[in-house]
């Protein structure tokens, strides 16, 4: 299952998503590329329509971003990441869950 996650300290925010969905042959799951997507989009908005201090560790199965001082457009971009996960684990709620 593939896990997201936010934490927030003060004006910090880290992301984390890991795991694996298991939906489909390795290297051809949906659910997998889609939620993917998601956090490559998040990465690439912030990186070049802010200005927030963006660090990224991308894994196999762990990717973790962390955003320093963010921005209200940062929490806007943010926002629509979790919105978009969202909706994936409303879809495939057996293959990704977002922790609160």
């Amino acid at each position: 299952m593939i896990k997201a996650s936010k934490k927030i300290f003060d004006d910090n925010i880290e992301i984390i998503v890991s795991g694996h969905a298991c939906y489909g042959p390795y290297g051809q799951d949906i659910v997998c590329s889609a939620v993917s997507s998601l956090f490559y989009t998040l990465y690439f908005s912030l990186d070049e329509l802010t200005n927030d201090k963006v660090n990224v560790d991308f894994a196999d199965d762990f990717s973790k971003i962390i955003i320093k001082n963010i921005s209200d457009n940062g929490r806007l971009l943010v926002s629509s990441f979790f919105i978009g996960i969202r909706e994936i684990a409303s879809s495939y709620p057996n293959h990704v869950s977002i922790i609160e």
